[in-house]
């Protein structure tokens, strides 16, 4: 069988999570180390709740902007708005991005300065294999 299964991506967070590595998760399955590591890739989720008031913005933890949204009225600072993202209107935005993200294994999963990226949940991997109902966004 060619096709990453689901047992097969379940092995591979577990390889992730315990620190293995591309080489070794894929010796562990069958599969060439490029497989693994392009499903790594395809199939890894980037949180935004992980950071500070949700905002990916470098400068957000120290931000004391207002008025962003032109509201004069507004007290609140930008950054703790919930009506407006000030990601979208803020000129000083610059995404906070890590760069190890780009090197094996892709993910945060063990990284001691995890901030966005983790290899999801082995059944939220492959949508085919999971039956949701219409409404479970409503569950949720």
């Amino acid at each position: 069988m060619k096709q990453i299964t689901l047992s097969d991506r379940i092995v591979i967070e577990a390889g992730i999570c315990t620190g293995k590595s591309i080489k070794k998760i894929s010796e562990d399955i069958g599969k060439n180390p490029s497989t693994v590591s392009r499903e790594i890739r395809t199939n890894r989720s980037y949180i935004r709740g992980s950071f500070y008031l949700n905002n990916d913005c470098k400068y957000a933890r120290h931000c004391a902007r207002k008025h962003i949204c032109t509201d004069e009225y507004c007290e609140r600072l930008c950054v703790k708005c919930r009506d407006y993202e000030c990601r979208d209107m803020c000129v000083r935005y610059i995404p906070l991005k890590c760069s190890r993200i780009e090197k094996p294994p892709y993910v945060c999963n063990r990284c001691p300065t995890r901030i966005v990226t983790f290899i999801q949940p082995s059944l939220r991997m492959l949508p085919q294999a999971v039956d949701v109902p219409k409404h479970a966004e409503e569950l949720d």
